[in-house]
Protein backbone atom coordinates (compact mmCIF):
# COMPACT_ATOMS: atom_id res chain seq x y z
CA UNK A 1 0.00 0.00 0.00
CA UNK A 2 1.46 3.39 -0.95
CA UNK A 3 1.49 6.38 1.41
CA UNK A 4 -1.30 8.23 -0.38
CA UNK A 5 -3.65 5.24 -0.12
CA UNK A 6 -2.77 4.83 3.55
CA UNK A 7 -3.44 8.51 4.30
CA UNK A 8 -6.80 8.40 2.51
CA UNK A 9 -7.78 5.35 4.58
CA UNK A 10 -6.59 7.06 7.79
CA UNK A 11 -8.57 10.21 7.11
CA UNK A 12 -11.69 8.97 5.32
CA UNK A 13 -11.89 5.26 6.02
CA UNK A 14 -14.20 3.39 8.32
CA UNK A 15 -12.75 2.21 11.66
CA UNK A 16 -11.53 -1.10 10.20
CA UNK A 17 -9.84 0.65 7.28
CA UNK A 18 -8.20 3.13 9.65
CA UNK A 19 -6.87 0.31 11.81
CA UNK A 20 -5.49 -1.49 8.75
CA UNK A 21 -3.92 1.76 7.52
CA UNK A 22 -2.19 2.38 10.87
CA UNK A 23 -0.94 -1.19 10.85
CA UNK A 24 0.40 -0.70 7.32
CA UNK A 25 2.16 2.51 8.40
CA UNK A 26 3.65 0.78 11.42
CA UNK A 27 4.94 -2.13 9.36
CA UNK A 28 6.32 0.12 6.63
CA UNK A 29 7.99 2.75 8.79
CA UNK A 30 8.67 1.39 12.29
CA UNK A 31 12.18 0.14 11.48
CA UNK A 32 13.38 3.21 9.54
CA UNK A 33 11.84 5.66 12.05
CA UNK A 34 13.32 3.78 15.01
CA UNK A 35 16.71 3.70 13.26
CA UNK A 36 16.46 7.44 12.54
CA UNK A 37 15.74 8.14 16.23
CA UNK A 38 18.57 5.85 17.41
CA UNK A 39 20.99 7.60 15.07
CA UNK A 40 20.02 10.95 16.57
CA UNK A 41 20.61 9.92 20.18
CA UNK A 42 24.14 9.95 21.55
CA UNK A 43 25.47 9.50 25.04
CA UNK A 44 22.32 8.48 26.85
CA UNK A 45 24.13 8.69 30.18
CA UNK A 46 21.16 8.17 32.46
CA UNK A 47 19.31 5.78 30.18
CA UNK A 48 21.77 3.30 28.67
CA UNK A 49 19.08 1.41 26.75
CA UNK A 50 18.97 3.57 23.65
CA UNK A 51 17.03 0.95 21.71
CA UNK A 52 14.19 0.92 24.23
CA UNK A 53 14.06 4.72 24.25
CA UNK A 54 14.02 4.79 20.44
CA UNK A 55 11.14 2.28 20.35
CA UNK A 56 9.18 4.36 22.87
CA UNK A 57 9.71 7.55 20.88
CA UNK A 58 8.75 5.79 17.64
CA UNK A 59 5.55 4.52 19.25
CA UNK A 60 4.61 8.03 20.42
CA UNK A 61 5.29 9.25 16.88
CA UNK A 62 2.75 6.83 15.43
CA UNK A 63 0.20 7.67 18.13
CA UNK A 64 0.58 11.35 17.19
CA UNK A 65 0.06 10.50 13.50
CA UNK A 66 -3.10 8.57 14.38
CA UNK A 67 -4.43 11.47 16.45
CA UNK A 68 -3.71 13.93 13.64
CA UNK A 69 -5.52 11.67 11.18
CA UNK A 70 -8.56 11.53 13.45
CA UNK A 71 -8.59 15.34 13.54
CA UNK A 72 -8.25 15.57 9.74
CA UNK A 73 -4.83 17.22 9.92
CA UNK A 74 -3.19 14.90 7.38
CA UNK A 75 -5.28 16.06 4.43
CA UNK A 76 -2.83 18.76 3.33
CA UNK A 77 0.40 16.81 3.90
CA UNK A 78 2.40 16.82 0.66
CA UNK A 79 5.16 14.39 1.59
CA UNK A 80 4.04 11.95 4.23
CA UNK A 81 7.52 10.53 4.76
CA UNK A 82 9.01 13.99 5.43
CA UNK A 83 6.08 14.79 7.72
CA UNK A 84 6.55 11.52 9.62
CA UNK A 85 10.26 12.18 10.20
CA UNK A 86 9.49 15.74 11.36
CA UNK A 87 7.02 14.36 13.93
CA UNK A 88 9.63 11.78 15.01
CA UNK A 89 12.20 14.57 15.44
CA UNK A 90 9.76 16.60 17.50
CA UNK A 91 8.97 13.60 19.73
CA UNK A 92 12.69 12.97 20.18
CA UNK A 93 13.26 16.60 21.18
CA UNK A 94 10.33 16.37 23.63
CA UNK A 95 11.84 13.23 25.14
CA UNK A 96 15.26 14.85 25.48
CA UNK A 97 13.90 18.12 26.85
CA UNK A 98 12.33 16.16 29.71
CA UNK A 99 15.76 14.70 30.47
CA UNK A 100 17.99 17.72 29.80
CA UNK A 101 18.44 18.45 33.50
CA UNK A 102 20.18 15.08 33.71
CA UNK A 103 22.15 15.52 30.46
CA UNK A 104 20.47 12.43 29.07
CA UNK A 105 20.51 13.41 25.40
CA UNK A 106 23.07 14.82 23.09
CA UNK A 107 22.11 15.16 19.45
CA UNK A 108 24.06 14.03 16.46
CA UNK A 109 24.16 16.06 13.28
CA UNK A 110 21.42 15.70 10.67
CA UNK A 111 24.04 16.04 7.95
CA UNK A 112 24.23 13.17 5.54
CA UNK A 113 20.85 11.65 6.44
CA UNK A 114 18.76 10.38 3.60
CA UNK A 115 15.02 9.89 3.57
CA UNK A 116 15.56 6.16 4.14
CA UNK A 117 17.39 6.62 7.46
Amino acid sequence: MDDETIIIALVAGNPDERMEAMEALWLKYKVPVTRFIRNQIQGMQRNPDITEAAHDIAATTFVAIQQMAELGKLVEVRSFQAFLYKIASNKLYDFCRRGMNNNECLFSSDEGLTEDE
